[in-house]
């Protein structure tokens, strides 16, 4: 099971030619920010939707889980401090970058960080 993490392209995480793709889009496109729980939500809802994968919802009191096409499972929590977080688990990259790109169409590129240590993967909403 790999966990990542998918946050906003505005990191220092960024190769150089990332940083050239995210410079060549329209300056209203380069603007990239941290997807709330709402924002969250919606990009599953919308994943397993346009794709006809199944979708399994639990809300907790804190946040809530999703599990997207019997794989990726994301959880949505609110720490102490009230902050938004959540961290993604998936066998599959695939799935990890389509929910990125769901987000980016609302929050702007993402950037997808694997908690391996790996490098990260730029993701723009097509």
């Amino acid at each position: 099971m790999s966990v990542s993490g998918i946050y906003p392209a505005n990191r220092p995480q960024l190769s150089d030619a990332e940083i050239a793709v995210l410079a060549a889009l329209p300056e209203s496109a380069q603007a990239s920010r941290k997807a709330t729980h709402a924002e969250l939500h919606a990009a599953i809802v919308s994943l397993a939707q346009r794709n006809g994968f199944t979708l399994e919802l639990e809300v907790v009191g804190t946040g809530f889980m999703a599990v997207i096409a019997r794989d990726l499972r994301v959880v949505a929590n609110v720490r102490g401090g009230g902050e938004e977080t959540f961290y993604c688990e998936s066998q599959r990259g695939d799935l990890l970058r389509q929910l990125a790109e769901e987000i980016a169409r609302s929050c702007g590129p993402q950037i997808v960080l694997p908690s391996n240590g790996d490098e990260g993967t730029l993701v723009i909403a097509s």
